[in-house]
């Protein structure tokens, strides 16, 4: 017998949302520019999908600005969150004290034209190879033209708040 031959439930919003909530993830804003105009959102589903050739992936909300403007463009940034980035991360994600998301000076324009952080944990140019719709979300898939990194601790989080993770 096949799933799609069980009568498969669903687990509740509340459920399923409060589970996920104990996933610990690291914290990413992701960025593009859309008209002249830089736009970014705080994301914690990214993950690599594939070395040869480098791929990673990241889910956006449709109903988000960067979400369309990604997809317009073609391109995006990822910056990955250093462990003192918290509220850098709370502005991308709507919840902050400023309207200008891009107030840090640390922002560098990449080879596609998206803004990274270029003195945080990680940074990524992605060209859009694919797309896919699921539910609220859709899933883009970004070949890596440049990556780079540097050691110090992270961003992540989990039950609704940020913490720090140390990397000795």
């Amino acid at each position: 017998m096949t799933a799609a031959a069980i009568a498969w439930p669903t687990a509740g919003g509340s459920d399923f949302r409060a589970a996920m909530r104990r996933l610990a993830a690291g914290v990413c804003v992701i960025t593009t520019v859309d008209e002249g105009r830089y736009l970014g959102c705080t994301a914690t589903a990214v993950t690599s999908v594939s070395a040869e050739p480098p791929i990673l992936l990241v889910c956006l909300n449709r109903n988000s600005r960067t979400h369309a403007a990604v997809l317009r463009a073609g391109f995006f940034g990822v910056s990955v969150l250093a462990a003192e980035d918290a509220q850098l991360a709370r502005d991308f994600a709507g919840m902050g004290r400023v309207p200008d998301r891009f107030w840090d000076d640390g922002w560098t324009t990449l080879h596609s034209g998206a803004p990274v952080l270029s003195n945080r944990a990680a940074a990524f140019d992605c060209r859009v190879t694919q797309s896919s719709g699921v539910a609220s979300h859709t899933v883009i898939f970004g070949e890596v033209a440049w990556a780079r990194h540097q050691a110090g601790s992270l961003l992540v989080y989990a039950e609704g708040n940020f913490a720090r993770l140390s990397a000795h």
